[in-house]
C-alpha cells in the first residue's frame, strides 16, 4: 500500500519467498531504499527536579516561572486516561479528532481506524504525557506529581492498536504536520524500534525538522543503555533531534545525589546564572 507519495509498504504472506519479494522490490527503478518495518516498543515524582537542577527538591526553572504557559506540545503514545486529574477538564469534553484550544489540557486527541483509539489500553501514554505536562488541581496531593511543563497543552496522537504500537507509516507526511500547524513545535516521544541504524523514520523526522526550523523533536534513547554501545534505537538515531536518556534507572537513583549529574551554566540576560542538568541526568521515571 502507498504510505505517502514517496513511500510504499509491502507485506508478504508467501512463506519462504520473502527473499524473492525483497529482490523484486529492490530491482524496481524507482526504489531508493528498502528496510524492514520496525516493531516499536514503549520507552520512559523525581524527574522534574532532576532535569532542572540535579536534585529532586530543586526546580529553578519553575521558580523563574517557566512552566509551559502558552505552549502546545505534541506527543504520540498508547493513549491517555483522560479522566485522570492531570488531564480532566470539567468544563470541556475531550476533543477527539477535533481541535478545541479552550480545553485546559488536551487541545486535540487524534486517532483513526488504522492506529489508535479514544482510550489508553496499555497505560504507558498516560505516564509519558503526565510526565510531560500533567497538571493536577492546585493544592491537591496529586499536584506533587505534576509533569515537567504543567501549564503546557497537549496535541495527542493515539498510536496503539491491536495490542501493538502502530504509528503512521510516514511520520513526515502523516504524524507531524497537523500538530505543528496547530502550535506543537516541540514534540516528545518515548517509543521506538530496536535498530541502531539510521532508518526511514529517523530520516522522515530529520526532513521535517530541516524544513520547519522551529520544530524540536525530543526522543527517548531507549531502555537498553546498560548493555553498552549500539543501544540507541531508531528513530532516536536521527540528526535533527535531541535523544535523551538517564544514566541511572535503578532504585539507587532514589539517593538523588547532586554530584551524580553533569551540569552547565546558563547566563540570563540580567546576568544571573543558574544551573541546569545536562541531557543525560541521574534519575529514572
Amino acid at each position: 500500500r502507498a504510505a505517502s507519495d514517496k513511500k510504499v509498504m509491502v507485506s508478504c504472506d508467501a512463506d519462504g519467498r520473502e527473499g524473492d519479494v525483497l529482490a523484486w522490490v529492490a530491482q524496481r527503478p524507482h526504489t531508493l531504499w528498502v528496510e524492514e518495518r520496525a516493531r516499536y516498543k514503549v520507552r520512559n515524582k523525581w524527574a522534574k527536579g532532576i532535569m532542572q537542577s540535579g536534585s529532586a527538591a530543586s526546580t529553578p526553572l519553575w521558580d523563574r516561572g517557566l512552566r509551559g504557559e502558552g505552549q502546545v506540545v505534541g506527543i504520540a503514545d498508547t493513549g491517555i486516561a483522560t479522566d485522570l486529574c492531570y488531564f480532566h477538564d470539567p468544563l470541556h469534553a475531550v476533543p477527539f479528532n477535533a481541535h478545541n484550544a479552550q480545553h485546559r489540557k488536551i487541545v486535540y486527541y487524534r486517532y483513526d481506524q488504522f492506529w489508535g483509539s479514544d482510550a489508553d489500553e496499555e497505560g504507558h501514554g498516560s505516564h509519558t504525557t503526565g510526565s510531560l505536562a500533567g497538571d493536577a488541581p492546585e493544592g491537591s496531593p496529586e499536584a506533587a506529581f505534576n509533569g515537567m511543563a504543567p501549564k503546557a497543552k497537549i496535541f495527542f496522537d493515539d498510536i496503539f492498536a491491536n495490542n501493538d504500537l502502530m504509528p503512521p507509516d510516514d511520520l513526515d507526511a502523516d504524524l507531524y504536520p497537523i500538530p505543528y500547524q496547530l502550535g506543537a513545535v516541540v514534540r516528545s516521544e518515548s517509543w521506538g524500534g530496536d535498530s541502531f541504524f539510521y532508518t526511514a523514520p529517523a530520516m522522515e523526522t530529520d526532513k521535517f525538522a530541516h524544513e520547519h526550523r522551529e520544530f524540536l523533536m525530543v526522543w527517548a534513547a531507549g531502555n537498553e543503555g546498560d548493555l553498552g554501545m549500539f543501544t540507541i534505537g531508531s528513530p532516536a538515531t536521527g540528526k535533527n533531534m535531541i535523544s535523551v536518556g538517564a544514566h541511572y534507572s535503578t532504585a539507587a537513583s532514589l539517593e538523588l545525589q547532586s554530584g551524580d549529574s553533569h551540569y552547565f551554566q546558563i547566563d540570563r540576560s540580567d546576568g544571573d546564572p543558574f544551573t541546569m542538568a545536562g541531557a543525560c541526568a541521574s534519575g529514572f521515571g
